[in-house]
């Protein structure tokens, strides 16, 4: 499969340098069912930006509009996380390393100065979206006292 790609195994970049992140969580997968880890990780496989194939991406979900193949393997690394299938995750990972190579080789070189300067606007978002509490009196209503009249 190596040649039909036109990729020889010296050239071939690890899955390991392509979503270092995710490389070293999946090492030991499944992790325990009810563990903070696997909560944790389990709600960033399921977001495009910040899961196995967004990593590899730079943290960006553009893939899923870019490359059908990409959002494809996405949602079986997800499928396989849920189901917490080891050899799917395994067979995925494979299929997601043997498309980086032939279609997104490129990416990897640009990818270290993209994924500081998205890291640093996801942070700087999500300060954005921390609800502040109220000052007291500011956006609120006046209350306005209603009296009655009442006619005899």
């Amino acid at each position: 499969m190596l040649e039909q790609n036109n990729i020889s195994s010296n050239s071939m970049i690890s899955f390991e340098q392509i979503a270092p992140r995710w490389s070293k969580r999946l090492q030991h997968f499944p992790p325990p069912l009810f563990s903070a880890n696997n909560i944790s990780w389990g709600l960033q496989i399921a977001f495009a930006d910040t899961c196995v194939v967004g990593e590899a991406h730079g943290f960006s979900g553009e893939y899923v509009q870019e490359c059908s193949e990409c959002r494809q393997i996405g949602f079986e690394l997800v499928s396989s996380y849920f189901t917490r299938s080891a050899e799917r995750m395994h067979r995925n990972i494979e299929l997601f390393t043997l498309h980086w190579n032939k279609c997104h080789y490129h990416h990897l070189l640009d990818n270290t100065k993209k994924n500081r300067r998205r890291r640093q606007q996801q942070k700087q978002k999500r300060k954005e979206l921390v609800i502040q509490p109220e000052e007291e009196g500011k956006d609120t209503l006046p209350i306005i006292p209603i009296t009655t009249v009442m006619t005899s």
